[in-house]
């Protein structure tokens, strides 16, 4: 499986990639004897990528260039992946390798209502209160899903799920 997972933060789109993963872990090596479940198998969270290390406590985004050999880097290197994130260009340009799309688009209270109630991120941030100071901000953003016209919003988002060839799904719950 290479599956990728966009739509709004909060949505569920790490807790898919985690199932998804844990599900990987199930295929057995006597059906697929290439397949090490140990080794040959990846999440990616774009956050990951798209963001530079903060520097004077500011955080810049890398280079969508820089983003994208990051991302075929990691393509390559697992036999199966699930990457997930918001960046629709990001994803755009590199889901001619994915075997499955997922957007995940539940309704907005569900978003900020599961940016509320989320666990401290140490991928993310540094400390709890770090997360805590920039939920504001995060709440903000998240409530604007519908109205944004860049690759961060629902339009682009279903223009990406319409566009994809492949076995896909709108998850909406």
């Amino acid at each position: 499986m290479r599956a990728m997972i966009v739509g709004n933060s909060g949505a569920g789109k790490t807790t898919l990639a985690r199932q998804l993963f844990r599900d990987l872990s199930s295929i057995s090596s006597d059906a697929h004897p290439a397949f090490d479940p140990q080794t040959d198998r990846a999440i990616l969270n774009l956050d990951v990528i798209a963001w530079d290390e903060p520097v004077n406590g500011q955080v810049q985004r890398r280079s969508f260039d820089d983003s994208l050999t990051e991302i075929n880097r990691f393509m390559a290197h697992y036999h199966h992946w699930v990457i997930e994130g918001c960046y629709g260009e990001l994803i755009e340009a590199a889901m001619s390798q994915a075997t499955v799309l997922y957007w995940f688009d539940p309704p907005l209270k569900t978003c900020l209502d599961r940016c509320r109630n989320r666990a401290w991120e140490p991928d993310k941030f540094a400390t709890p209160d770090e997360q805590n100071a920039a939920l504001a901000y995060l709440l903000e953003w998240v409530a604007t899903y519908d109205d944004r016209d860049d690759e961060f919003g629902r339009a682009y988002h279903g223009r990406l799920f319409d566009q994809f060839p492949g076995k896909k799904h709108h998850l909406i719950h």
